[in-house]
């Protein structure tokens, strides 16, 4: 007579290591929001990774997700916050999720973006508004800190609009660098590329609050602010920059024209979209 047994249908439990590494998983995914979540599964659904940072992909070419999942808990909050923001516009802007090559290609945009925030130092919170052009001017001379005429007549230009209120905005220090050039690139292509990974250009008064702000400037070192250019005395376009050299701490312009290339080594001034307040 034949022996029967039934199937043993006892559902392994995970060793404690594994429920451990299942629960930060979870955790950062939850952190991350449900909008990321979607666009992973899409990802990692296709396996598509092409052009994706190489830091987060295995001998094998295969995705590291856990490398990713190490660099999202390690990020700075106020990044995290900004990349969380950024994505729930292009949940929006999609509409209802249903094409999966949009929806990876939308979680290619986040992850290239991580990396990116992962390599920067912190943002700096500013305040900005609630000064007039002459209290500026008066600070920054009480200051002993220098300005060039050019700045002068560009601070009073119809293009440098104050704020009335005083709000804070989150400013990220970079080198050119940091985008991804390697070689030199023009403003355009500065700011562009600033764009796609997730910045925004500095309102212009961002140049004198953060001369002002900026007391510990490295000697030797020049920072242009990223705004919308202004024509200086002689009509070309020129950015505000932010210089400490053997003459003292600057507030000076630098020209931004069109055909002017920017090294890898330059170093800039982005600021952070402002979040919604919900």
């Amino acid at each position: 007579m034949s022996e029967y047994h039934l199937p043993n249908l006892e559902v392994e439990q995970p060793t404690k290591a594994e429920a451990k590494e299942q629960k930060w998983r979870a955790d950062i995914l939850k952190s991350l929001g449900d909008e990321f979540n979607v666009f992973r599964d899409a990802l990692l659904e296709l396996g598509d990774f092409t052009n994706l940072p190489d830091v987060f992909f295995n001998e094998d070419k295969t995705f590291n997700e856990r490398k990713f999942l190490e660099t999202a808990e390690k990020l700075n909050s106020t990044y995290l916050e900004h990349l969380k923001s950024l994505i729930k516009d292009e949940v929006a802007e999609l509409g209802a999720i249903s094409k999966k090559h949009l929806e990876a290609n939308s979680a290619k945009t986040f992850i290239t973006r991580l990396e990116f925030f992962s390599r920067l130092a912190p943002p700096e919170q500013l305040p900005i508004g609630g000064q007039t052009i002459e209290q500026l001017e008066a600070a920054l001379a009480a200051a002993n800190m220098q300005v060039s005429p050019y700045v002068r007549q560009m601070m009073g230009s119809p293009e440098v609009t104050l704020q009335k209120d005083t709000e804070k905005t989150d400013l990220v220090r970079l080198k050119v660098q940091d985008l991804g050039f390697t070689k030199n690139a023009t403003t355009d292509e500065v700011y562009q590329k600033a764009k796609e990974l997730g910045l925004q250009l500095c309102p212009a008064e961002v140049g004198p609050e953060y001369r002002l702000h900026y007391t510990n400037q490295p000697m030797n070192e020049w920072l242009a602010i990223a705004m919308e250019t202004i024509p200086g005395l002689d009509g070309n376009p020129y950015v505000f920059d932010l210089e400490h050299g053997g003459d003292g701490v600057w507030l000076n312009n630098r020209w931004a024209g069109p055909t002017f290339r920017w090294g890898p080594e330059d170093g800039f001034v982005f600021r952070l979209r402002p979040l919604q307040v919900t």
